[in-house]
Formats: structure tokens, sequence, C-alpha cells
């Protein structure tokens, strides 16, 4: 299902709140916010920021690791709108309904959970029984994180193997159409193809404007189509892991608290 469109110039935002994460260390979530809330964004247009913001960070860091891997703090939707449309948001109602896209939601809208542990040591506490049950709770947590630890390595790898071979294949002097190829993969794959699309049309200075085409898509043996699939791919496991990974270490946190408070005597 994709967002309605608008006026706002979203890539330029976007790219605005990258920038001020790779060279000024700003959070997403910080610099979401302060955009807003100067161009008076409504929730669907903040949410539509997000997304852009959270894939084009991650496409960046990613083509910039000299290891394939990264760590940061994707930015979270409902985090933002708390700050900038704190009296509600209508269209939450509405997204509880919605048809599921192709592209699982986590993508475009990780949260990361942050705990305080000192508010978890309180002195003079009895110990519990608990404690072997919460200490088995996070060996299999930290056993957890560091395979999907791996599999992120392993997808961001993928990714940056894919991007460049798509970079690749359209710099060469006899290379397919590329305004023919990314209006079919934008018609493909969706919304959450573009900040990929635009990536690479900067990379090899090509227009950044794409539009769907009406046609049937012959996509059987196309090997530019299956590499931007791949890349889109590996990005979407990429953020959906960041998801998880920070997900498993809140609750790793907390297991932690617990076992610390029930150790104060």
């Amino acid at each position: 299902m994709f967002l309605n469109s608008t006026q706002r110039d979203f890539d330029k935002m976007a790219e605005e709140v990258v920038s001020s994460l790779l060279e000024g260390k700003t959070p997403l979530k910080e610099s979401i916010v302060k955009q807003a809330n100067a161009k008076g964004l409504n929730p669907e247009e903040v949410k539509r920021l997000v997304e852009k913001s959270n894939t084009l960070a991650t496409i960046q860091l990613i083509k910039s690791a000299s290891d394939g891997s990264l760590e940061f703090n994707m930015a979270s939707f409902e985090d933002v709108a708390k700050e900038t449309h704190p009296e509600g948001l209508p269209i939450e109602k509405e997204a509880q309904h919605s048809t599921p896209s192709q592209v699982p939601k986590t993508m475009l809208n990780t949260v990361k959970a942050k705990v305080d542990l000192s508010s978890f040591f309180k002195p003079h506490q009895v110990k519990i029984a608990s404690e072997p049950i919460n200490t088995r709770k996070i060996f299999q947590l930290k056993r957890e994180i560091e395979t999907l630890g791996r599999k992120k390595v392993a997808a961001e790898l993928s990714f940056k193997k894919s991007a460049d071979a798509l970079v690749s294949e359209f710099s060469n002097l006899y290379s397919p159409d590329f305004s023919k190829f990314a209006n079919e993969s934008y018609t493909l794959l969706g919304d959450t193809a573009l900040p990929l699309l635009e990536a690479l049309a900067k990379d090899i200075r090509q227009p950044e404007t794409f539009t769907k085409v009406a046609y049937i898509i012959d996509d059987i043996d196309n090997k530019p189509l299956d590499m931007m699939k791949k890349a889109h791919s590996a990005i979407t496991e990429v953020c959906s892991l960041i998801t998880t990974i920070c997900t498993k270490k809140a609750e790793m946190a907390m297991a932690w608290a617990d076992v610390k408070s029930a150790r104060v005597v």
C-alpha cells in the first residue's frame, strides 16, 4: 500500500537528515523532528520522511563501511510523532486495519528500546528464586544476538555486492536503458525501492525521477532487475534484523537488571 504523493521534497529532506547523521552524528529522530516542525509536516508526511531517512541512512552507511557492517539507531515513526503530534495520530487506527505491504513494516519503522539499568540497582533487596531462570535467558539472548549479528553482516555484504554490481552494470558504454530499468523496478518493488534507485541514479549521474509503467514487465532472465531484487531484498533484511537485534538487546538488559537487583542484599 503506497503513501499518497505530496508536493514536499522528501528526497532533499531525507538527504539533510542523513547528512546530519553522517557529518554531525545527530540522531535520525532528532533531525526528523526538527525538519517536521520547521516544515509543518502532517502525520502521513512525517511517516514518509521517517521511512526515506531510515532507508537512505542504511544504504549510505553500508556503502561507506569498510567491512560491510554498520551500527546506528533507526528512527521510529511512533517516537517522532510523539514529539511532532503529541495530540494524537488519526492515521493510527487506519494503519491497524490496513493491508500489509509486501515489504515488512519493520524495515522502515525500527524501534530501539533504551533501558536505564541504574533504576534497578536498589539496595537491601532480597535475593529471589528466579535468578537462575533469568541467567539462562541472558545466555540464550546472547547467543541469539550473536547469530542475528552474523546474519546482519551477511545481508549487508550481500547488499553491497548487489549495489556495486548495479553501478558497474550501468556504467558500461553499452549499458541497458537505466530509465526503463528504474521505472520497472519501481513498479515491481514499490516505494521502498525509491531510496535505492535514487542512490544508484546519483552514483551513475542519471535523473532521479521515476514513474510506474502500465505494461507487463518481463523479468525472466533480466539481469539488472534480478540484481535490483537481490539488493532490495538484502536491504529489507538488514533493516528487519536491526529491529530484532535492538529488541533482543533490550530484553537482555532487562534480564540483567532483574538478576542484579535480585543479588543485592
